[in-house]
């Protein structure tokens, strides 16, 4: 089934090198349940190719509803505490509102 994408959301996190497998670890499991969420239509991260302890995250969402229904739920809210008790250095995400798009 085709769904509309509404929202992309992109973002990076860094991650202290002494917690990154742990991450990896955490994230596996978070993007194998998110991508079951209602709403979710593409849900993955990626570790930088020139930057180990750097990951890429990219979401595709139907709508905005959808993302903060996931944000606010206990699968995201249990992701959120274990990151808290990892070393983040940095993190960046931003959410897209999607008017259209085409393949290139």
């Amino acid at each position: 089934m085709s769904h509309s994408i509404g929202l992309i959301v992109n973002g990076t996190m860094e991650i202290h090198p002494d917690d990154r497998e742990k991450f990896v670890a955490l994230v596996s499991q978070n993007v194998a349940d998110s991508q079951g969420v209602e709403g979710c239509i593409h849900y993955a991260f990626a570790a930088d190719v020139r930057n180990p302890n750097l990951f890429h995250n990219i979401e595709a969402w139907t709508d905005r509803a959808a993302l903060e229904n996931h944000l606010s739920g206990p699968l995201m809210q249990a992701a959120f505490a274990a990151v808290k008790r990892l070393r983040v250095i940095s993190r960046d995400v931003t959410a897209y509102s999607v008017s259209g798009s085409s393949a290139i």
